[in-house]
């Protein structure tokens, strides 16, 4: 069954609105087998029988804003999202400090985290360096030389890295598992998009992840300058309870 109506479904029942989020998670565990994972600004709901995950936050504006941009800018680097994110108006016993009266939730292609070849170049900063280098029209940077055995932990190969004054082309080229040629590009165009906006750039390893075949996809890679806790993060002055509004969700446009 869909979380979202599954949400929908304890919203209407009385009874799950004296329950804390901690506890509709775990009712949502026990009951339907839907289990919860988290990053700073949201948490990810999974099911066994889910080829998608289902993420829930509210403050992180800047990932709403990426959000609409990927669905509205498709590339095969950035997140499939199955749907357009998802309003929903909160409805259970909740801190009187949260400010917003609404989460949003959406659905997402299930992907992988990155493997030890791929982080190398976000640990490296590579991928930023490339990035100036294109943008810039840069025949040639300063980038690694990388000796990378499967032996060898991702600590280990940092320390022994070395850096040469290289032909950006042919780097790209040498390391095609990386898909470097497209993945530039793509991440170009987030931050020219994304200039001016008041955000601040994040990306790195744990703000991307990969699909089966390997293919980088960026996930996350703003976040708000203004930071706000998100409404779970709140665990003293629990007194409010029920929906705010009558409305449960709305589709963004």
């Amino acid at each position: 069954m869909k979380l979202q109506l599954i949400l929908e479904q304890l919203y209407g029942v009385k009874k799950y609105h004296s329950m804390t989020w901690v506890e509709l998670i775990k009712h949502l565990e026990s009951q339907y087998g839907i289990t919860m994972s988290r990053g700073v600004w949201g948490q990810v709901f999974i099911h066994p029988s889910w080829n998608y995950v289902v993420k829930v936050f509210d403050t992180d504006n800047a990932y709403l804003q990426f959000v609409k941009f990927a669905i509205d800018n498709p590339d095969k680097h950035y997140p499939k999202f199955i749907s357009r994110p998802i309003e929903m108006h909160m409805f259970h016993r909740r801190s009187s400090d949260i400010i917003n009266k609404k989460f949003y939730i959406v659905k997402i292609e299930k992907l992988q985290e990155l493997d030890q070849k791929h982080l190398m170049f976000f640990k490296l900063d590579v991928i930023m360096d490339l990035c100036k280098a294109v943008y810039n029209n840069k025949e040639n940077y300063n980038l690694p030389v990388v000796h990378f055995k499967k032996s060898l932990s991702l600590s280990k190969v940092v320390d022994d890295m070395t850096f040469e004054n290289q032909n950006v082309k042919q780097f790209m080229q040498q390391y095609s598992y990386m898909q470097l040629e497209t993945l530039i590009p793509s991440i170009i165009k987030i931050i020219q998009n994304f200039k001016g906006k008041g955000l601040k750039w994040d990306l790195h390893g744990k703000n991307a992840m990969q699909r089966s075949d390997g293919t980088i996809i960026i996930t996350d890679p703003y976040s708000n300058n203004k930071l706000e806790k998100p409404f779970f993060d709140y665990h003293s002055n629990i007194s409010i309870s029920g929906p705010d509004l009558n409305k449960i969700t709305r589709s963004l446009a």
